[in-house]
């Protein structure tokens, strides 16, 4: 059973890496990935014991909401692309005070323990260690310009469960499970999310 006192996150964009790849004149859409500031923020997603599920329409309400949690803050890849997605959009002492708080991110995790030999998603991991994955793999940036904010809720509604899955998976078996790339079998490797912490 996972901590009374956390906070399981996810941030989606407002604008798709194309998008920023063509502002910044970029050679290719994966180098839009070192610049998740400039893709905005569209919506931001909580659950917490307490509260449960919680939606956020501005980086603002999300960032003060995030300060005033007790306990530390769960997220997959919120460290270098869900956080950074607020960067442009609060004052950077709330930004700043974002970066100090306690944070489990999940991916990074995976990545410092594994030394660069795997790549995973979301997705795979969750299919991996819950038996479920994404309801479906959407634009989430494409969803906010057409206005579709009831899907794109949903969609990141749904992260933010599989998150929560995937930490209470780690906390009660001690591993998590993924599908290495070009593989089909299940591996897992151990992991510590009472310990691992920045």
């Amino acid at each position: 059973m996972a901590d009374k006192d956390y906070c399981v996150f996810d941030i989606q964009p407002a604008k798709s890496l194309a998008q920023v790849k063509t502002e910044l004149e970029l050679k290719d859409e994966r180098s839009a990935f070192g610049f998740p500031h400039r893709m905005g923020f569209s919506i931001g997603c909580t659950f917490t014991p307490k509260d449960k599920f919680k939606f956020f329409p501005t980086a603002d309400e999300m960032a003060d909401y995030l300060l005033k949690v007790k306990g530390k803050l769960v997220s997959f890849n919120g460290t270098r692309f869900g956080l950074p997605l607020l960067l442009n959009e609060v004052q950077i002492d709330k930004f700043l005070g974002l970066q100090h708080l306690p944070h489990l991110d999940i991916l990074t995790d995976f990545y410092d323990r594994v030394q660069g030999r795997f790549r995973v998603s979301l997705d795979n991991m969750a299919k991996a260690s819950l038996g479920r994955g994404r309801i479906n793999d959407v634009d989430a940036s494409l969803l906010f310009e057409e206005g579709r904010l009831n899907e794109l809720s949903e969609y990141c509604q749904r992260n933010v469960e599989l998150v929560d899955g995937l930490y209470d998976f780690g906390l009660k078996n001690r591993k998590i499970r993924f599908i290495p790339a070009g593989k089909t079998e299940i591996a897992e490797i151990k992991v510590n999310y009472d310990e691992a912490m920045p």
